[in-house]
């Protein structure tokens, strides 16, 4: 399990510990990968200390790209790609993580976990009115950031979580949040790193989807159960079934003794 992932895990629950609230931000973007200014990303590496003649192999790696759509046998015009990193490429994850690693700076408020394409903010308030002050406040700075580095902000596919006690009684929880002419909805639960998480962490609808993906797999070795020998099937159990009930379970596992057995 990532260590970022428990760290903001662990988070919350002090946050709950403390009778506060937690919001969380997911930003979605529009063909991240595909908008990457060349100019404002060898900028930032050249800012990062990449200089000289590693920063020209970058150029050429970068620039004088181009593209074309073939669909059957009908080809497109041949089109120079003047922004954007490679994709399935090593470099370009890479070269993405570098573009935004300054985002944080943005904002004086939340704790911010930047996974590839993936932005989320995570904060603290003591009520939900003081929550949905910052969470515009927020959203209105990552817009602007968004903005100056040219990127899109994808309000539709964004979204936030409140994360509360459940023995707390929240009243006045809006269903989106508005700024600049935009709104970001609520949503009940979130795909967070391969794990499901609901407002009030019991994980409930994690281990559901854990045990309907188990489920899927047993025909499998019931149909290979003659074929393979017990090491081969042991292999294949740890590939398909241990994986998935060891992945996130140092998170999930804290959920109630009746829902993990």
């Amino acid at each position: 399990m990532n260590l970022h992932f428990w760290d903001f895990f662990d988070q919350i629950r002090m946050s709950l510990d403390e009778n506060k609230i937690t919001c969380g931000i997911f930003v979605d973007l529009s063909k991240a990968f595909d908008t990457v200014d060349h100019e404002i990303l060898i900028g930032k590496l050249e800012h990062y200390g990449i200089r000289g003649k590693t920063l020209e192999l970058i150029c050429s790696y970068l620039q004088n790209r181009r593209q074309y759509t073939l669909i059957d046998n009908c080809k497109s015009k041949t089109k120079f790609v003047d922004c954007g990193v490679p994709q399935g490429s090593v470099l370009g994850p890479l070269f993405f993580i570098i573009f935004i690693n300054d985002l944080p700076n943005c904002c004086s408020q939340g704790n911010f976990r930047i996974f590839a394409d993936d932005t989320n903010v995570f904060f603290h308030a003591n009520n939900i009115e003081d929550l949905i002050i910052a969470a515009r406040h927020i959203m209105i700075e990552l817009n602007s950031w968004f903005a100056i580095n040219k990127l899109t902000l994808n309000a539709s596919k964004s979204s936030f979580s409140v994360f509360k006690s459940p023995h707390k009684k929240i009243y006045n929880i809006p269903d989106s949040i508005d700024f600049l002419n935009q709104k970001i909805e609520r949503t009940s639960s979130i795909k967070f790193l391969g794990m499901i998480l609901d407002e009030n962490l019991t994980f409930d609808l994690h281990i559901n989807e854990v045990c309907n993906k188990l489920k899927s797999l047993f025909h499998v070795f019931y149909g290979i159960r003659n074929f393979l020998s017990k090491e081969n099937i042991k292999t294949i159990y740890y590939a398909l079934i241990y994986s998935r009930i060891k992945y996130g379970i140092a998170i999930y596992g804290q959920a109630g003794a009746t829902k993990i057995t």
